[in-house]
């Protein structure tokens, strides 16, 4: 399983704004989502902080069963001291218009404030 340092630059309003959270991103580790149960329940844990449905392991399963095979998805979560506090994901439908990417960021209450939505 590949795992990067999450180094990504910002632009000078944004860093100089941020000195803060300058050493807590450098703790964040960035990791694509894979397909085990661990991670599907990350997952679903995460979707929990904004959805009205539950989700559950079995819920996140089998929307990617589901989701089209002519489709794109892409989900990476993020990582501080090997626990996982946040997750971004990109789809793009088949009969979306083109250009058109459905994108989410969600970081656990926890992890807000630290520059983890901002790494990933």
């Amino acid at each position: 399983m590949e795992r990067r340092a999450a180094n990504r630059s910002l632009p000078a309003d944004v860093s100089s704004a941020t000195d803060a959270t300058n050493n807590m991103s450098n703790l964040i580790v960035i990791r694509p989502m894979i397909e085990t149960d661990v991670d599907y329940g990350h997952y679903a844990r995460l979707q929990n902080y904004h959805s009205n449905e539950l989700s559950t392991i079995e819920t996140v399963r089998d929307e990617d069963v589901r989701f089209p095979p002519d489709g794109y998805m892409w989900r990476e979560f993020a990582e501080i001291e090997g626990k996982v506090i946040g997750l971004a994901g990109l789809y793009r439908f088949p009969n979306d218009k083109v250009g058109v990417v459905w994108a989410h960021v969600i970081v656990e209450p926890e992890g807000r404030g630290k520059g983890v939505g901002r790494v990933l």
